[in-house]
C-alpha cells in the first residue's frame, strides 16, 4: 500500500492541534499563550509561528475549529433526528457537549 504524503496544510493542522491540546490545561487560569504551548507541545518554534502567525488568538480560533470538526464527525457517525428543528437541536446539543 503506498504511503500517503502529507501536505504543508496537513503539517500545519497537526501542529495547531498539538499546540491547542498542550494549552488546554492552562487556558482557564492563565489564558492562551503561544510560547507556553510551544514549550509544552515540544513543537518546533518556526513551525509553530507559521501555524499561528497571530499568536494566541490563532490558538483560540483553532480550538473552536477543532470543536466544529468533532461535531461534524459525531453528526456524520450518528443518526441525526429527522426534521429541521430536531436536527438543529441535536447539532447544538452535540456541539455544546464537546
Amino acid at each position: 500500500m503506498p504511503k500517503i504524503k502529507k501536505t504543508e496544510a496537513d503539517h500545519i493542522q497537526i501542529t495547531r492541534d498539538a499546540l491547542v491540546k498542550a494549552e488546554l490545561g492552562f487556558v482557564a487560569f492563565d489564558g492562551w499563550n503561544l510560547q507556553r504551548a510551544i514549550k509544552n507541545a515540544g513543537v518546533d518554534r518556526g513551525l509553530a509561528l507559521v501555524a499561528c502567525p497571530r499568536g494566541a488568538s490563532d490558538l483560540a480560533r483553532w480550538y473552536h475549529i477543532m470543536g466544529d470538526r468533532a461535531m461534524v464527525e459525531v453528526l456524520n457517525s450518528n443518526a441525526v433526528p429527522v426534521g429541521t428543528r430536531a436536527g438543529v437541536v441535536f447539532a447544538v446539543k452535540t456541539r455544546l457537549s464537546l
